[in-house]
């Protein structure tokens, strides 16, 4: 199956990579984790915010200011809208920290890029206080919009392959890669001996900028 990937049977490239740690961690990118300028939407009533402190002690460096109740999509690319990487019936968790009534929706994404639905969690109270939504992919989603609704402020977001809230993590996502110098060794190949054939194979994951 790697070698029909590689190959191109599945689609060409990039392809999103999900690492053991990346999806109980943050699949957010580095950049997306820690809300550089182009990786969430944009308005005037969305402006850079400074550091601080939240309100179970975690220091943060960067954060969002929001005003008149804009909603703020995250997971961008230089501006451009991408899709957080889900697999159909594998729960998911979102969470920031947020001030005033931030909430979070997940928008549900198909395999074409069409607007499935999309689940909120109930809003929030409190000044940086952590917001979570716990969510199941519906069996036609292959990606996900994270959106923060009705916030004043926030900051450190996450998304991962999991049913617990894990602590913030800088991301680790990677969104847009390729599959470079598959080689297989052939470990053993024996004729009708289905359990009897084995190769190792290996690869090189290149993340594209």
């Amino acid at each position: 199956m790697l070698g029909a990937l590689v190959d191109g049977f599945y689609g060409p490239p990039p392809w999103v990579f999900v690492g053991p740690m990346q999806m109980v961690t943050n699949l957010l990118s580095p950049e997306q984790a820690l809300l550089d300028t182009g990786t969430y939407s944009t308005g005037t009533t969305i402006t850079q915010g400074g550091a601080g402190t939240t309100a179970d002690g975690l220091r943060y460096g960067r954060s969002l200011n929001v005003s008149g109740g804009a909603e703020v999509a995250l997971h961008r690319r230089d501006s451009q809208t991408e899709r957080l990487p889900v697999v159909p019936g594998i729960p998911v968790t979102a969470s920031i920290y947020g001030s005033g009534g931030a909430a979070i929706r997940l928008d549900w994404i198909s395999n074409t890029g069409g607007f499935i639905s999309n689940v909120t969690s109930a809003a929030g109270s409190g000044s940086w206080t952590r917001r979570v939504l716990k969510a199941t992919p519906p069996s036609n989603a292959a990606g996900a919009q994270m959106v923060v609704v009705g916030a004043t402020g926030f900051t450190m977001p996450a998304f991962t392959w999991t049913t617990d809230t894990a602590p913030w993590s800088p991301g680790k996502g990677s969104n847009a890669v390729t599959v470079d110098g598959l080689a297989e060794a052939v470990q053993m190949a024996v004729q009708d001996a289905p359990n009897m054939r084995r190769g190792s194979a290996s690869f090189t994951i290149q993340e594209l900028n």
